[in-house]
């Protein structure tokens, strides 16, 4: 017997973008049983929208997208449950393709390459791109690895035995979720070709250090398996990232906590994307979507 699919959609102020969302979860070559998105406190018409083109709709207050993940997931009535981020879409194989990986293996979870789409369409490259294959827990604390959190499918099982996602976490939710089942289940495996657009959105707000380091103390409670080398080079890693995200003076005060990795590939990437962004006065964003 086929394995039900829940889709699963958190959306905050999405009314430009949900229905295209939606649209491409139920035009699959294999078609999900439900999709349901949770309105992480929306103002707008995202939840109308949403009801509009076939899905269920969680009217939740505003608390962030773990909270709407897993008050979808606790509703969802399938098998297996795939994530999507209501300004991504997906490819009309993708929901099959992840099927068949599942109908011959049982990875922890299963992963696809996303493609970068600017906000003019242009694509801009991908996110997680990597050989098919098995994914090990410790790969996906390098942010090489990392792909959209609209690329990865789960066992409705898997998902409550780890508790869903961290809702105590303002950033990394993905990642957390990703490492922490790669370790308890086994590694992931990933699709090598791109199945998920993941739209590139400016704006948003900057997080302050103080919110990076208590994000981060967060995360490593939930990582007891992970080395003490392991969680100093992600915290390195994620302050590199948000002074990428941020303008000076602000980014120095990144890189102070970072020691100054002048050796680091990423420290010169993240010391050049600053640069551009002051230049240019650019509106911050988040450190990340994950």
């Amino acid at each position: 017997m086929a394995p039900r699919i829940s889709v699963l959609i958190p959306a905050h102020q999405a009314q430009d973008w949900i229905e295209r969302a939606i649209a491409s979860a139920w035009n699959q070559t294999v078609p999900p049983d439900e999709v349901i998105v949770g309105d992480d406190g929306s103002l707008d018409a995202t939840a109308s929208k949403a009801e509009a083109a076939g899905a269920t709709v969680l009217r939740l207050p505003k608390a962030n997208g773990a909270v709407a993940r897993n008050r979808a997931a606790e509703l969802a009535r399938g098998d297996v449950l795939f994530f999507l981020d209501a300004d991504d879409w997906w490819a009309p194989e993708k929901i099959e393709r992840h099927l068949e990986v599942w109908s011959r293996e049982d990875p922890s979870f299963v992963v696809d390459v996303a493609q970068k789409v600017r906000p003019d369409g242009a694509h801009a490259g991908l996110l997680g791109e990597g050989a098919e294959g098995p994914v090990p827990w410790e790969a996906y604390l390098s942010w090489q690895t990392w792909t959209s959190g609209s690329s990865f499918s789960v066992p409705k099982a898997r998902y409550e035995a780890l508790g869903g996602f961290n809702e105590s976490l303002v950033s990394q939710q993905d990642v957390d979720f990703w490492v922490r089942c790669a370790h308890r289940f086994g590694p992931a495996h990933r699709l090598a070709d791109p199945q998920t657009f993941y739209r590139l959105s400016p704006g948003g707000v900057s997080k302050k250090p103080r919110d990076v380091e208590a994000n981060l103390h967060r995360l490593f409670e939930g990582w007891p398996f992970a080395s003490e080398t392991q969680k100093t080079d992600f915290r390195r890693l994620m302050l590199l990232t948000a002074a990428g995200f941020s303008r000076f003076p602000e980014a120095l005060r990144y890189y102070r906590l970072a020691g100054w990795p002048m050796g680091s590939l990423k420290f010169w990437r993240s010391m050049a994307r600053s640069l551009v962004r002051t230049a240019r006065q650019a509106p911050v964003r988040e450190s990340g979507r994950k």
